[in-house]
């Protein structure tokens, strides 16, 4: 059945006793050979039968346009919901992955203390002129960290 695009229920009859509709009241009680108000009659009885038909159809346009919509917005929103799923999956998969990934802590005795101290050691450069046989400069760089001192480099240095 085609669409119909006016409402039907807003179309008004037109009044057939009028002067415009007076060539068809005359042709039509010619040749059925009945009165002009009997025409009208007529005219209007056949047009209220053709728009009750109308008004049929548009009423059931309408539920099947409402049920298409409602299904639209049913689908769309399972669409949402899956896509929501979808993402709080991966959100979840990525979580995993990274937490494979970070650095495991072994198990703490509950009965052992843990040291709060930890120690801080100054480190401290210092260059000494080192006495050799051989002609030129020669440093050593010596390290001095918590107290104690390690020499770490000897040799000429250019300067």
């Amino acid at each position: 059945m085609p669409r119909i695009t006016a409402n039907p229920n807003l179309q008004e009859a037109p009044d057939f006793t009028s002067e415009a509709y007076k060539i068809v009241h005359n042709a039509l009680a010619a040749a059925q050979e009945i009165t002009a108000a009997e025409v009208a009659f007529n005219l209007t009885a056949a047009l209220t039968t053709e728009n009750d038909v109308k008004k049929a159809e548009w009423n059931a346009q309408e539920q099947e346009d409402e049920a298409i919509e409602t299904i639209a917005w049913v689908t769309q929103e399972e669409q949402e919901e899956r896509d929501k799923q979808e993402k709080e999956k991966v959100k979840l998969d990525e979580q995993t992955e990274w937490d494979k990934k970070k650095p495991k802590l072994n198990a703490m005795a509950q009965s052992k203390q843990v040291a709060t101290i930890i120690k801080l050691f100054i480190m401290t450069i210092e260059f000494h002129n080192a006495q050799t046989t051989r002609p030129g400069i020669h440093r050593t760089i010596l390290l001095h960290t918590g107290g104690q001192t390690s020499s770490i480099l000897r040799g000429p240095l250019s300067c």
